[in-house]
């Protein structure tokens, strides 16, 4: 980074009110591979809620859509899955482990 954009970074940090440890904060990778698993947990469980739409207009119009109601579990489990790593994630960086 230049050095005249270095103040600008630190007078921006300032003005949202974030402290140097939070800046830090948001570039620890541990912290971007738990933003990256809420990121996927939130795909899958925006998907899940599709296919549950589609199953209430199939339930509606007197389908009994099994298979997608199996579909639908089945990413719910997983973004469950992904949310808890996540947060895992994200108890190991605040208990100290930062890498």
């Amino acid at each position: 980074m230049k050095s005249w954009k270095l103040p600008i970074a630190a007078g921006a940090f300032a003005v949202i009110g974030m402290s140097a440890s939070q800046a830090s904060f948001a570039s620890a990778p541990i912290v971007h591979k738990a933003n990256d698993l809420r990121a996927s947990a939130y795909h899958l469980n925006s998907h899940a809620a599709g296919i549950e739409a589609h199953i209430r207009y199939d339930l509606a119009h007197g389908y009994n859509p099994v298979h997608l109601r199996h579909k639908a579990r089945y990413l719910r489990n997983k973004a469950t899955k992904l949310a808890k790593k996540s947060n895992v994630l994200a108890k190991a960086y605040y208990s100290g482990y930062h890498y």
